[in-house]
């Protein structure tokens, strides 16, 4: 009963018209998701394998936490954090409904504690708070509060974020870097000022800009990267 049409290429289904969701029995047994095709994306830019082990960093509300699980099969080991208390919780949400069992949620601090403890691990997910210039037909109020100051503190916290992942990574593992911002400052010039400093360590394997789109199948903006230790 809902207004809906294949999405071959994306592997996903495209809703038309929304109704309420939240009352479909199908959506109620966890047999589908709501993402949009950009989030989808990158989550399948790291390809993830059934065996790993993967610390997702800022995971809240976990729809990309999901799609990892499932794309590993609900296999191997998931521990994911947000600095955000209230949204960590629909983590578990997500999982309950999803009837998902290999992802183990922590609170920040305690993520931080251990971190080491559990490293090195095959992959590190790393969706950074950012600017969300790349969702402003959902946001609007982004154009009003965004100021040039707010983007040189959003830039230092990426960073910080991006270094702090670097020492979890083992030989041969993993980074996916993703905002769901259109800004360089935040995508690929951070890449850049990380792979100068850390050029011996790390390379970058594969890149992707996602400009917001309204014809065809709609969608956010968005960048995605992935960096693996040599």
């Amino acid at each position: 009963g809902l207004d809906c049409e294949l999405a071959a290429e994306y592997d996903m289904i495209k809703i038309n018209k929304l109704g309420d969701i939240t009352k479909l029995d199908s959506f109620n047994k966890g047999l589908f998701v709501i993402q949009d095709i950009t989030s989808a994306s990158v989550v399948k830019l790291l390809n993830p394998q059934s065996s790993w082990q993967v610390f997702d960093i800022c995971a809240a509300p976990g729809t990309k936490t999901t799609q990892l699980a499932e794309l590993m099969q609900d296999k191997g080991v998931i521990i994911a954090t947000d600095a955000d208390r209230l949204r960590l919780g629909r983590i578990y949400e997500n999982c309950t409904r999803l009837g998902i069992h290999s992802i183990r949620v922590l609170h920040y601090e305690s993520f931080f504690e251990r971190a080491e403890r559990w490293s090195p691990v095959d992959a590190v997910l790393l969706d950074v708070p950012c600017s969300n210039t790349g969702v402003m037909a959902k946001r609007t109020e982004v154009r009003y509060r965004l100021k040039p100051k707010h983007i040189v503190k959003i830039v230092k916290e990426q960073y910080e974020l991006l270094k702090k992942a670097s020492s979890f990574v083992s030989k041969g593992g993993k980074i996916c870097y993703s905002t769901c911002s259109i800004l360089k400052e935040e995508n690929s010039c951070i890449i850049k000022q990380f792979l100068n400093q850390r050029n011996n360590e790390f390379e970058l394997v594969a890149e992707k800009l996602f400009l917001p789109r309204a014809d065809n199948f709609d969608c956010d903006g968005g960048y995605a990267a992935i960096l693996q230790k040599k």
